[in-house]
């Protein structure tokens, strides 16, 4: 009965180790093993950020870190990098959790341009998974909006 415990306690110990389980609350973060992290993803509202040129324009967007059964994977540092660097910088936008994803699997980032046109890549990495996607910085001498007005009258009936 005693070496049937001793078993188990070690069968737990071991899947612990193995599987990374650790308790992420608010801060530590997850140490998965390169096999259970499934994908990371970046998502940003465009692919092209259109500024004045030698002004500056920022674009936010974020990572979304799935494990294996492509559930959400909080707690994962992620490496955000950029290819030029030279274009502009690539920051985290979360002051508390920086690089490290939220309950939802999340690394927010701001991306801001340096005033150069080109083309940049983004890139999100944990272990072996990664995701890169193109941003075309345009730079334009005539930055134009619409701007509509309509006359509305009002009557007024005493």
């Amino acid at each position: 009965m005693k070496a049937c415990w001793i078993f188990l306690a070690s069968l737990v110990t071991a899947l612990c180790c193995l599987l990374g389980c650790k308790d992420v609350g608010h801060g530590p973060v997850v140490d998965y093993p390169g096999w259970m992290l499934g994908s990371v993803q970046i998502c940003m509202p465009t692919d092209t950020l259109t500024f004045a040129p030698g002004d500056t324009a920022c674009i936010k967007g974020f990572a979304v870190v799935k494990d294996a059964q492509q559930r959400a994977a909080p707690g994962i540092a992620v490496d955000l990098s950029l290819f030029p660097d030279s274009l502009g910088s690539l920051v985290p936008a979360d002051s508390v959790l920086g690089d490290t994803s939220n309950n939802a699997g999340r690394v927010y980032f701001r991306f801001c341009a340096k005033g150069h046109a080109g083309r940049d890549t983004l890139c999100v990495r944990c272990g072996t998974v990664m995701d890169c996607r193109p941003l075309v910085l345009d730079t334009t001498s005539e930055l134009s909006d619409s701007l509509s007005i309509h006359r509305s009258s009002f009557i007024a009936h005493l």
